[in-house]
């Protein structure tokens, strides 16, 4: 494509991730990672955001308390005023960012790794294709289907 004396080459979003050395969907991820970064540093002013960002960078190097996309993205769709609220204690607490997110928003997803014996995971496979559906997300619906019944039971004894 010619713009004007300068000819600029065209390429595909595969051929863009082969020249950074990463996937297609890590590059897509880290668009809209930006995305909520800069729908929150909106929200949130300028000032505070890059206040928040040193956390988020600094709390990366802690594997069990680095904030993950799913938490910015959640965190990007709550109300300005809650973000606001939200930051304000992250940058008081910045130790405790990620419990605070997961209190503040209560149904932001968090990651957790199980072992199983493998007929157990063949199994859930199984059932997770009948129903068109990753395993992850069969095992996520199990779970949050558990959930309801227990809170449903406390709520009739309450």
């Amino acid at each position: 494509m010619k713009n004007g004396n300068i000819t600029t080459e065209m390429k595909t979003k595969k051929e863009l991730a082969a020249d950074l050395q990463i996937n297609v969907k890590t590059m897509r991820n880290a668009c809209k990672y930006v995305e909520y970064c800069e729908v929150i540093e909106n929200n949130i002013g300028k000032e505070k955001a890059e206040i928040f960002e040193e956390i988020v960078n600094h709390l990366q190097l802690n594997k069990k308390e680095k904030i993950s996309a799913e938490q910015i993205y959640q965190l990007s769709k709550v109300s300005a005023k809650e973000q606001n609220r939200i930051i304000d204690l992250i940058i008081k607490h910045p130790q405790n960012a990620k419990r605070i997110i997961n209190n503040a928003i209560p149904y932001c997803k968090v990651r957790t790794t199980v072992t199983l014996p493998s007929f157990v995971s063949d199994w859930l496979e199984g059932e997770a294709s009948d129903l068109n559906m990753s395993k992850g997300k069969y095992i996520e619906t199990l779970i949050m289907g558990l959930w309801r019944k227990d809170h449903e039971t406390e709520g009739e004894e309450g």
